[in-house]
């Protein structure tokens, strides 16, 4: 059985690991084989990624995630789109089928996860404005292009405008 100073050395070291997750601002205490997570993170998407690490660790007893996420209002960032990325937008969220639904996904993917990517690597700042515009290859932000990879995580790269789409009869 592993010591808990093990447990948080190990603990640490997955959250170093996880692409996703900026480690430098999570506390990481272990008591009896509990893992407490403190700190702030820039989305839940985050907070989500930051505890499926700890679960990866063997030996850890149970979780308490107390990360604080700290939405762009509250940092005073300011997202502006432009027309054209307001039109990929709602291209590439709308289904014939299932009419809007699929937005919030697309935004999320390619607009929130890449823009927390430009926050934790210091591109953008509290009280910023974010330009966000679509270009050959969809979304632009602050002259950043999104990357599609299946996870929306990327930045600089070729996300492929969206193939229209079909109901199916």
């Amino acid at each position: 059985m592993k010591t808990d100073s093990e447990l948080r050395r190990e603990v640490e070291r997955e959250l170093e690991w996880e692409p996703s997750v900026d480690e430098r601002r999570i506390g990481v205490s272990v008591m009896d084989g509990i893992v407490t997570l403190t700190g702030e993170v820039s989305s839940f998407g985050e907070k989500w990624r930051a505890e499926r690490a700890v679960e990866r660790v063997a030996g850890v007893r149970g979780i308490a995630n107390d990360l604080e996420v700290k939405l762009l209002s509250e940092r005073k960032i300011t997202v502006t789109l432009d027309a054209k990325a307001k039109s990929w937008l709602a291209s590439a969220g709308y289904d014939p089928v299932y009419g809007a639904r699929p937005l919030k996904r697309v935004i999320q993917r390619n607009l929130q996860d890449p823009l927390a990517n430009l926050i934790l690597e210091g591109d953008v700042s509290d009280g910023d404005t974010v330009v966000v515009s679509a270009g050959k290859h969809g979304l632009v932000i602050n002259g950043h292009e999104v990357e599609n990879n299946g996870d929306g995580l990327g930045l600089i790269g070729g996300l492929e405008p969206p193939p229209p789409r079909h109901a199916v009869h």
